[in-house]
């Protein structure tokens, strides 16, 4: 990093969709600075990626003096984009000038809040966008018809990661195992396993077990309730949902169906406005580590 031309470097989690993401952000945002900036993902600090290296990473630059760092007349500083995830929820973020949050679950959230889906659907598909209308519509009302549709499944899943209950219930699934197929409302035979599952691996009483499982059911209803879904909700998750709706809309048809699951995110992307107001709370620690780089004139 000290004998590198780049002045700021941006480190990211995933391999997806966050180097794309974050690097029209940050084209977007320095492009009048000087900065000379560079995606790292975090594949590049541990095999493995993800964010606890990222965040180990940042601990040990945090430790040695060297987020900020001056070598040789040349100063370099870091920035780490993490994805929430729950660590609002579960109070396990780490505050700091040198790390941003995404607003939302993760970053592909911004994809379906963002940007445009009929659009994106269509391009992803290589169809017209008539037949698609009928079954996305407005986007925002998409997102919630379809969050709430798999609310259940939130629930079973976010009581799994609360009480770090091993099952197949987690957040790490690109579908849900309570809505087969995708677009169908939640099975009450698959509920009631994955529920008693969870009692399982719970460990303690059955009366500790209600209690804890209705505190987390009112706390999505709360989110729900709130228009906030899209926080506790897994935006890759829409994906899966995006896909079925194209799949029945063509049933019996033909279209350009293989590879769609990464063609759509592929195409949400390219509809993203990355100048808009929505990315302010990302822009903001961007500018302020830039600031403290950019050459002096």
């Amino acid at each position: 990093m000290q004998v590198s031309s780049v002045a700021l470097f941006v480190f990211v989690e995933g391999q997806d969709s966050d180097p794309y993401f974050y690097d029209r952000l940050c084209a977007s945002t320095l492009e009048e600075s000087n900065v000379i900036y560079r995606i790292v993902r975090a594949d590049r600090i541990a095999t493995a990626g993800g964010k606890q290296p990222l965040i180990a990473f940042y601990e040990y630059l945090r430790t040695v003096n060297s987020l900020l760092d001056s070598f040789k007349g040349k100063r370099t500083g870091s920035l780490f984009y993490l994805d929430k995830d729950l660590d609002d929820l579960f109070h396990l973020k780490v505050f700091s000038d040198n790390i941003a949050y995404t607003r939302y679950y993760h970053v592909e959230n911004y994809l379906f809040v963002e940007g445009d889906l009929l659009e994106g659907a269509a391009s992803a598909a290589s169809l017209d966008r008539e037949p698609l209308i009928p079954v996305i519509g407005d986007t925002k009302d998409w997102r919630a018809r379809k969050a709430a549709l798999w609310k259940d499944w939130v629930v079973l899943c976010l009581f799994a990661a609360r009480f770090r209950v091993h099952s197949r219930c987690h957040y790490r699934r690109l579908d849900s195992g309570v809505n087969i197929p995708p677009s169908a409302p939640t099975d009450p035979a698959l509920y009631s396993e994955c529920k008693q599952e969870l009692r399982s691996g719970y460990g303690r009483t059955e009366e500790e077990f209600s209690r804890d499982f209705s505190k987390v059911r009112r706390t999505v209803e709360r989110y729900y309730r709130m228009g906030r879904h899209d926080f506790i909700f897994k935006g890759r998750w829409y994906l899966r949902l995006l896909q079925s709706d194209i799949e029945a809309a063509m049933a019996g048809q033909d279209f350009s169906s293989h590879g769609l699951p990464n063609a759509i995110v592929a195409s949400l992307r390219t509809t993203i406005d990355f100048d808009g107001v929505w990315a302010d709370h990302l822009r903001a620690p961007l500018k302020s580590v830039a600031a403290q780089l950019a050459p002096k004139k």
